[in-house]
């Protein structure tokens, strides 16, 4: 936030808002210039208020009584293939269901998925495998026809593949010597690990919970240390990189995922970290004490919202503690991590916040579709900005900010605060709710209400004017808009005297 204090402290100071990224690891009377926290919102580039995406209408049901565990756009076939309860689906762009596993479910357990494509020489077919921690299962995307391998050597307990150069990459967790091992299948022949190769990673004694591929490295995932391997194409296909071995682990296997050539993790402290290349990165500090406080993370999942609308977002769910929290990756990467943004978004239900609905996104590129999978049900949406409520339900914008004091420890009286903005558009008038609280007090203003009317076509643009706003050392404000509505809030400006010098 940028000031210009007055020296004589008779003229009015017009005071400009610019808030840096949302804090909840310190106390927020400490926020003099930032965001304590955003619900249900994010910031675009220009630092804007915008209210996030939501779901919208129901597309299908697979009807499995059992959420959404897996998500995967089929390029080369133009489908999104869904696991839901064990039972795998495919569908169309007119939605339009398949079921690929014969109405069996074929994954032995709930947990998210991961899939990989790889190719089969000798029949010349693409194969997608999937793995939620069973016997994996393979698809060439027929009716009907998803197989689960279970030959002699193939894993038992499976959470992820991965491949490299048509090596089928997966590991094993159903005993204890092979958790700290990972196999692959012969090469082009991804149905086959009789006669393939069993790895060891030996620079740390801890256990695999997850095997990642980025920019042609396997990264061996354990739980005290990352150990990337690089492949030679040779008859002893992978080798450990030297020099390269990461002390930080993961915290179990859903709290890892992929977005391009980034990994992103729930590390064995409790911190969120960005892993590029060999160098872990945390990402987490603003909300670091929000998540070592919570009490229960072993049911985490990590999953990348990507290419919604502009924008990509890493959603970490923790569904024992009902909070689901988003990060900002495309601010992050643009501004080369200046711009650490975190939001908690939330399900308005019973007149509370509640845990995020959505989970497993997958943006189907071919039809220009983003869909989001029901961590309660076996249905599928549409996910976007264009979406006014969530399958129907309010989505609440709650935005609190840091104990404003423009740099100035006296008394100051507000004659007028200007909010700029804009809303969709609706021929219904909408309201915006604006509450304060002064000098530490522990109660909130009432609130006050103001109505946005829907404006001309095309005009949309308002200026909130609240005044006169009283008299303060510090003001904390929060902005709550619970109509169905899109809007932006793009600048405040007070008008304000020092009272004493």
């Amino acid at each position: 936030m940028r000031y210009r204090r007055n020296e004589k402290m008779a003229e009015t100071i017009i005071q400009r808002y610019k808030f840096n990224s949302p804090n909840r690891n310190v106390d927020p009377v400490a926020l003099t210039d930032s965001l304590y926290y955003m619900k249900n919102a994010f910031r675009d580039e220009t630092l804007s208020w915008n209210r996030r995406p939501a779901l919208g209408a129901e597309l299908v049901d697979f009807e499995t009584d059992s959420p959404i565990d897996g998500t995967y756009w089929w390029r080369k076939k133009d489908i999104v293939v869904i696991v839901s309860n064990g039972r795998i689906f495919s569908i169309d762009s007119s939605y339009v269901i398949t079921e690929l596993s014969a109405g069996v479910s074929l994954l032995e357990q709930r947990g998210q998925c991961t899939f990989i494509e790889v190719k089969e020489t000798s029949s010349n077919k693409i194969w997608l495998f999937i793995a939620n921690g069973g016997r994996i299962v393979y698809t060439d995307g027929v009716a009907g026809g998803a197989t689960k391998m279970v030959g002699a050597d193939d894993p038992v307990s499976c959470t992820h593949v991965t491949q490299v150069d048509g090596v089928l990459i997966a590991n094993d967790t159903s005993s204890a010597i092979k958790k700290q091992t990972w196999i692959t299948a012969i090469v082009n022949a991804p149905l086959t690990f009789t006669g393939g190769e069993d790895y060891t990673a030996p620079r740390s004694v801890d256990d695999i919970v997850a095997i990642i591929e980025a920019n042609h490295i396997v990264y061996i995932i354990g739980t005290d240390s990352v150990e990337p391997w690089s492949y030679t194409g040779e008859e002893t296909a992978f080798y450990q990189i030297a020099g390269a071995l990461i002390d930080i682990g993961a915290f179990s296997a859903d709290s890892v995922t992929k977005y391009k050539r980034d990994i992103y993790l729930l590390s064995n402290n409790r911190e969120i970290v960005l892993l590029r290349g060999y160098t872990p990165i945390t990402i987490s500090f603003p909300y670091n004490r929000f998540i070592q406080q919570l009490e229960t993370i072993n049911d985490v999942k990590i999953e990348v919202v990507s290419s919604l609308e502009g924008y990509d977002f890493l959603l970490c769910h923790f569904p024992s503690e009902g909070i689901t929290l988003a990060h900002n990756i495309t601010l992050y990467n643009r501004s080369n991590g200046e711009i650490n943004d975190w939001y908690e978004w939330t399900y308005w239900s019973g007149n509370a916040h509640t845990q995020f609905r959505g989970i497993n996104s997958v943006y189907a590129a071919g039809w220009g579709d983003y869909l989001i999978g029901d961590r309660l049900d076996s249905k599928l949406y549409g996910f976007s900005k264009t979406n006014l409520t969530d399958a129907g339900t309010t989505v609440k914008i709650e935005i609190v900010t840091g104990h404003i004091d423009h740099g100035i420890w006296e008394e100051k009286s507000s004659d007028c605060l200007k909010i700029k903005g804009k809303r969709g558009e609706t021929a219904v008038e909408k309201t915006i709710y604006i509450y304060w609280r002064d000098n530490g007090d522990s109660e909130w203003s009432n609130a006050v209400e103001n109505t946005i009317d829907s404006g001309s076509l095309g005009d949309r643009e308002f200026i909130i004017s609240l005044f006169p706003m009283g008299t303060y050392i510090t003001r904390q404000y929060k902005i709550i808009m619970g109509d169905e509505v899109d809007f932006i809030i793009c600048g405040f400006e007070e008008k304000l005297e020092v009272i004493s010098a």
